[in-house]
């Protein structure tokens, strides 16, 4: 059977998906197969990304993505990551 996470607007909270995911997993003994992102993903890369985004003041925020670890794949989601055992 397939497990599928379905999240609404993210805002740039990629942490906080990862974070909620994981507990999610962990307390339904289940490994989630597919992140299905149904809203907002607000991938801002820098600061001249959120002049430019017309949303209401209270999602005016630079989020998680811009961080340097998102940017250049130094860190990212474990379903998105080659798992080091199979390369």
């Amino acid at each position: 059977m397939v497990k599928i996470c379905v999240v609404g607007c993210l805002h740039g909270e990629l942490d906080r998906v990862y974070t909620d995911i994981a507990a999610a997993e962990q307390v339904g003994q289940f490994k989630t197969d597919l992140v299905l992102c149904c809203g907002d993903f607000q991938s801002l890369r820098n600061p001249g990304d959120l002049v430019g985004m017309s949303v209401p003041a209270k999602y005016y925020a630079m989020g998680d993505f811009w961080r340097l670890e998102f940017v250049f794949g130094t860190v990212c989601a474990s379903r998105l990551c080659p798992d080091p055992l199979l390369v």
